[in-house]
């Protein structure tokens, strides 16, 4: 672990918490090196940085090869799905905190500054879509649910994929990603901290860029949808059981 900085900045206040980052590439050479160097450069934050490779075979060996030196821990690991590469960097993660970036998406500079010292478990912000030129197409801003329901029918409370960092705890104490679900992990993560009344602490930050590319399939996007339906039948039914649990009567 070590503290990252650019030697040209005002030297700020360093939080006393760490962050554990994860970054997941497969093939995603065109945008790793802004991805790695989003991370490295950050102020204001004691950052342990992870990279998970899944067998790249386009030019990302070479790019990893450069900041191997920078980059706390290099997992390659062939075959596994987002969910599990995630996890994969999980087990090794030592930072107080912990949060993912997918290859191609970039970091806000200073994006934990003053955040990694809180009492919450969950920080939400706000993302920014952009295009392959980094030019902002759309900012999803980060909300808190206004119920456990209108989070399922996406009503409300939508928060912001790569937008949130997590105690590292909440994880130990409450399961890590759905490894069965390769689209739509972070959204029954963010559903399970829910129906445990664990909700977000929104702040009015950008923390990452998301970028936006055309190699996401129709059926990647039928199978997120899918996923997200299998997802909120999961939560519901485990709902109901609970109140049948209680002597409550379910409907009919």
């Amino acid at each position: 672990m070590r503290m990252l900085r650019r030697l040209t900045d005002v030297q700020k206040p360093m939080n006393k918490d760490t962050i554990t980052i994860i970054t997941v590439n497969l093939n995603g050479s065109a945008y790793l090196e802004r991805t790695i160097c989003s991370v490295l450069d950050q102020v204001g934050a004691e950052v342990e940085y992870i990279l998970v490779d899944g067998g790249s075979d386009d030019g990302s060996e070479k790019i990893i090869s450069t900041y191997k030196d920078q980059i706390d821990k290099v997992i390659m690991a062939c075959g596994l799905n987002r969910p599990m590469a995630i996890n994969e960097g999980l087990k090794r993660a030592t930072g107080d905190w912990v949060s993912w970036l997918d290859s191609g998406d970039v970091l806000q500079p200073d994006a934990f500054d003053g955040l990694l010292d809180r009492d919450e478990q969950w920080i939400a912000g706000a993302a920014v879509i952009v295009d392959n030129r980094d030019e902002p197409l759309s900012k999803i801003i980060s909300e808190t649910p206004a119920s456990q329901a209108s989070h399922l029918m996406r009503d409300s409370g939508i928060i912001a994929p790569g937008g949130s960092l997590w105690r590292r705890s909440l994880l130990t104490d409450h399961g890590v990603l759905d490894t069965g679900l390769a689209h739509a992990a972070e959204y029954e993560w963010h559903c399970r901290l829910l129906s445990l009344g664990i909700l977000p602490t929104v702040v009015n930050r950008t923390i990452v860029s998301l970028r936006e590319t055309q190699a996401a399939s129709a059926q990647a996007t039928l199978q997120f949808g899918e996923e997200l339906i299998h997802v909120a039948e999961r939560i519901c039914s485990r709902s109901v059981a609970g109140r049948s649990d209680d002597g409550q009567a379910e409907p009919g």
